[in-house]
């Protein structure tokens, strides 16, 4: 097997650890939501032990909760907590996945980082050739270059990475015309920052950034809304995307896209339905 071939199952391996990642997270939230309102009905019925909460300090002793209060923390959690995270997690998975395809590309074609330094600012190109500098190697200087291009390529406007092609991965052609699945997930990358820096409430910039795009469904101040539904959506589409951006990778960097693999079958499925 030649180093392209190796490289494209490497990926491909890749794309399915990210979809059963992904996938874990659809499962956790399900069967969270599902059995928080089972614990909440034995609760209901004295079937179960109320909540007891062990001192943080060890200055005073336990803390009994009364049947509201746990209660409370059972809608909290229910409300505030499952749905944050899942959303959080699930960009963070597409993320990763971004990094380790870009990372297996560019270690394998070094070449295409030949325009890196065209992108960077002065102070980034500083940056850079003292990476350079100080590597003991061009092998571990490449890898650092790469780790340091890829941290911020997915920095700043969420549709860059695509519609500008930062990675040098052909992705501009098909994204500047299809744009359907990145719209949406400009949106959910910006409710991610709100739900990370603002407790979920809308502020100027997730309307500046999805004003772009959609006419926004919140006023400044409202806290926007996540639910099951949204995180279904969220998955799908970043499933979608990462299906999308694997086969351009096959296609225009490989000539290698084989439609029966996993990822021909999500892309096709998703894509061309």
């Amino acid at each position: 097997m030649d180093n392209s071939k190796k490289v494209c199952k490497r990926i491909s391996v890749g794309f399915k650890h990210f979809r059963r990642d992904i996938h874990s997270i659809w499962e956790d939230l399900v069967a969270t939501e599902l059995y928080l309102s089972k614990v909440h009905n034995l609760i209901k019925k004295n079937q179960m032990d109320l909540l007891k909460l062990p001192n943080l300090d060890d200055l005073q002793p336990d803390i009994n909760f009364s049947k509201d209060r746990t209660f409370g923390v059972l809608h909290r959690i229910r409300t505030e907590k499952i749905y944050r995270n899942a959303l959080i997690d699930s960009i963070s998975c597409f993320e990763n996945y971004l990094s380790f395809l870009v990372y297996n590309v560019y270690i394998d074609k070094p070449e295409i980082l030949k325009n890196i330094f065209g992108d960077e600012t002065e102070k980034r190109e500083i940056k850079l050739i003292n990476i350079i500098l100080e590597s003991d190697d061009k092998e571990q200087m490449i890898e650092r270059i790469i780790e340091e291009k890829i941290r911020s390529m997915l920095y700043g406007n969420p549709s860059d990475f695509f519609i500008k092609d930062k990675a040098r991965l052909h992705l501009k052609e098909y994204f500047e015309t299809n744009r359907k699945e990145l719209n949406s997930y400009i949106e959910i990358n910006a409710r991610r920052n709100i739900f990370i820096h603002n407790k979920g409430r809308v502020d100027s910039k997730y309307l500046s950034e999805v004003g772009k795009v959609f006419t926004p469904l919140y006023n400044k101040n409202q806290v926007a809304k996540l639910d099951i539904e949204y995180i279904k959506k969220t998955i799908i589409t970043l499933k979608i995307i990462a299906s999308i951006v694997t086969v351009i990778v096959f296609e225009k960097i490989y000539k290698d896209y084989n439609k029966s693999t996993l990822i021909g079958k999500e892309y096709k499925k998703r894509v061309k339905s």
